[in-house]
Parts: structure tokens; sequence; C-alpha cells
């Protein structure tokens, strides 16, 4: 699939070469709102494998989602900053094509959920929310995504993406369930628990 995307980008001429360490930047949420837009050309290119990458990230690369996550709400308008986002995550997906997923479970009477919340990361000032479900090997789901709504506070945000992940692991935990196991869920989460509302 990863190859399938190579192919693609090749009659573009975008060199894919370059080596980092991991699909994005610190600064990947940030918008410069006096960057240029990009050309027609370029922002088809940039739609078009943004819904190619949404694919891929839910069904083998997880480990790409926040970038994709972003830049998927960037579609409407990209501008250049957006584009060198975008092949940054495409050398980074390239390097990293030989990887493969593993997926496992330690014990499947342990389910273990892990939510956490960014309050006003996007130039909106909407949150992001991000969770991962696992049996201790590797993950069976997870979510990265900005926020629909937005929040006054950390502790709103923090809420609302507790609220958006948690009926699927509740769906989970019903599941396997019905297959005779009852998974004892724990719920972590990544903040501060002594912290004060």
């Amino acid at each position: 699939m990863i190859e399938e995307l190579e192919e693609a980008l090749l009659p573009y001429g975008e060199n894919l070469d370059r080596d980092y360490p991991h699909p994005a930047a610190k600064w990947l949420f940030t918008v410069k709102l006096d960057t240029e837009g990009l050309d027609e050309a370029n922002t088809d290119i940039f739609r078009k494998f943004i819904a190619k990458l949404i694919w891929v990230m839910k069904r083998g690369r997880p480990d790409a989602e926040p970038t994709v996550a972003f830049l998927s709400t960037r579609v409407k308008a990209p501008d250049k900053d957006d584009w060198h986002k975008f092949k940054r995550l495409m050398c980074w997906v390239k390097k990293t094509k030989a990887d493969v997923r593993i997926i496992g479970a330690d014990d499947l009477l342990n389910m273990v959920v892990m939510i956490d919340s960014a309050h006003a990361v996007h130039n909106d000032m909407r949150g992001h929310t991000g969770g991962v479900t696992s049996f201790g090997t590797s993950i069976i789901d997870q979510k990265s995504s900005k926020q629909k709504m937005n929040t006054r506070s950390s502790t709103e945000t923090e809420h609302v993406g507790t609220s958006k992940y948690l009926p699927k692991p509740v769906f989970f935990e019903l599941f396997m369930g019905a297959q005779g196991y009852k998974p004892h869920t724990i719920l972590e989460k990544t903040m501060n628990p002594k912290s004060e509302c």
C-alpha cells in the first residue's frame, strides 16, 4: 500500500528522500496566516493524497494519525506550509514503509484505555483528542482528531474528548463479554489525577 502511494507521487516529481525521525514537527498545529496558498495543481494533489492517507492510517499506520488528522482539516484551503508538512509526512512514510504493525494481547481480561485532550491547540481555538485501546501488545484501536466544538477550559476539553472516545472501548468490552471474556477495563487519564477542576 505504501509502495502504491510512493508510485502515485512519482509523476509529480516530488523528492521524498529526506530523513525525518517522526512524521510531524512540534509546530504541526501552528497555522501561519500570512503563508501563500497552494496553486490549483498542488491543491488537487494534497487533497487526493490526504484522502488516501486517511485510509492507510486507519488500516495499517496508526502512528501517522495525528499528522493526517491535522492535515485533513486543511484540505479546504491548503497553503505552502501545509504542503511542507505533507511532504515531511510522505518522506517519513516512505522511510518507514517496511515497518510492520503488530497487534496482540498479553491478557484478554485486561483492556487498557488511554485518553487525553489538548485545549485550544487549533487556530480556531478547538481542542484535539487522542485515545488508544490496548490489551497489552500494541493497540487495537486509536483516535486522533480535532474536537467538533469549542470549549471554555482544559477541564471541559478533557470531558468532551473522553465522551467522544469512550463509546468505542465500551463496545469492545461488550463484544469481548459476548465472546466469553469479561475484561477488567483500566481507564488511564494521562492528565494529572491530582489536578483541581
